[in-house]
């Protein structure tokens, strides 16, 4: 179903909806491995870690990556060949978020920072 934006720009809403969904099994993934890390211990917290590390970065590179096929522009966008490499970076973003939000002891950090770090990580994904 491919619906007509403006002149220059279409976009298909079936990629949207994939890309949604892509998230959210992500985020689902993501969230029933975390708690493994808590509790794990030596090579099994950094397997663990990376798991979830993996599971959500190429979620989140999959979201953005269907969403920018889904827009019809006139221009070719991802035939570059440095987009693959675009999964390493998500990987190791939430990598250190994880690394910060779910540490194995709560170093009386407030909320509010262990959200702006989020916060960074994402707005370094954006760039």
């Amino acid at each position: 179903m491919h619906i007509q934006g403006s002149p220059l720009i279409g976009f298909d809403f079936r990629l949207v909806a994939l890309s949604g969904l892509a998230l959210i099994v992500a985020t689902y993934a993501t969230l029933a491995l975390a708690e493994r890390i808590k509790s794990s211990q030596g090579w099994a917290w950094f397997a663990w870690l990376g798991g979830d590390a993996s599971a959500m970065g190429i979620g989140i590179w999959s979201m953005h990556y269907l969403g920018l096929k889904a827009l019809d522009f006139p221009v070719p966008m991802l035939n570059n060949p440095a987009v693959p490499l675009s999964i390493l970076a998500a990987i190791f973003a939430w990598g250190i978020t994880l690394l910060v939000v779910s540490g194995k002891s709560d170093s009386g950090r407030p909320v509010k920072a262990k959200s702006q770090r989020v916060f960074f990580d994402l707005a370094f994904l954006r760039t």
